[in-house]
């Protein structure tokens, strides 16, 4: 993604093909990475792999199938679920999922960005942040997780949108470390 966003998308397209042979039919694509054990087919991947593919004008083996495992992965709150390897929290999953729906149409792509939506604006706390707690006891922090859930609200249209992201802009703001960091 970073590749094709400083413009070279071409030579993300090359790269692309090996990636793309290892989409399963039932639409889903596996980390390959050695330390994720348990999670291989997390929602995150996939969405990943998409949003490469959508960056370089790529197309997966099988579109509707990747968009339809998206679909069948989102939890009745209306998040993509959490597991330790991948920050343990929502909005990992959330965010690269809300840029693929970003350009879906269609009652169920309608359906699903209705329903993260909800759950996004439903769970920001009074202070601005987002938390969740960990399912491992391996927390990230408030202000991380905050950043992620920021980053799925850019995918998002509602008029409930400006002053979500203010009151979370607002609450990094007043958590960062005098040094500049979070």
């Amino acid at each position: 993604l970073l590749l094709a966003e400083i413009g070279n998308a071409n030579s993300l397209a090359s790269r692309l093909d090996t990636v793309r042979a290892m989409q399963k039919p039932t639409g889903e694509w596996e980390i390959g990475h050695p330390d994720v054990l348990e999670h291989k087919k997390f929602p995150s991947v996939t969405a990943f792999v998409l949003a490469a593919m959508d960056a370089a004008k790529v197309k997966p083996l099988y579109p509707d199938t990747a968009l339809s495992f998206l679909y069948k992965q989102q939890s009745i709150e209306g998040h993509w679920g959490q597991t330790w390897e991948y920050y343990d929290c929502p909005a990992y999953a959330l965010w690269p999922i809300m840029r693929i729906l970003e350009k879906e149409k269609g009652r169920d792509a309608e359906a699903a960005k209705a329903k993260a939506s909800k759950y996004i604006f439903d769970s920001q706390a009074a202070d601005g942040s987002w938390f969740f707690p960990s399912v491992a006891k391996k927390t990230t922090t408030a202000e991380l997780q905050t950043a992620l859930m920021l980053t799925a609200l850019q995918y998002v249209k509602s008029d409930k949108k400006d002053s979500a992201v203010k009151k979370g802009v607002d609450f990094l703001l007043s958590h960062q470390r005098p040094d500049g960091s979070w």
